[in-house]
């Protein structure tokens, strides 16, 4: 299996190896997670819209955050 995925090795691509359950475990946290980013940034664009903040230059100054 590690030689199908030899591209992403030589990419630097992180490749994980793990049992199912941790692999289902990582498919639901993450996919949670995105959808929490999601909701919590279209706040944010409404408290955006109702200041006269920039959604684009605020998501993109938050994306530049290395702490996560």
């Amino acid at each position: 299996m590690k030689e199908v995925y030899r591209i992403l090795k030589l990419n630097d691509i992180l490749f994980i190896t793990a049992n199912l359950e941790t692999v289902e475990m990582i498919k639901y946290a993450s996919n949670a997670f995105l959808a929490m980013k999601i909701s919590y940034v279209n706040e944010i664009a409404n408290l955006c819209e109702k200041i006269g903040a920039d959604i684009q230059l605020v998501t993109s100054a938050m994306g530049r955050d290395g702490r996560w």
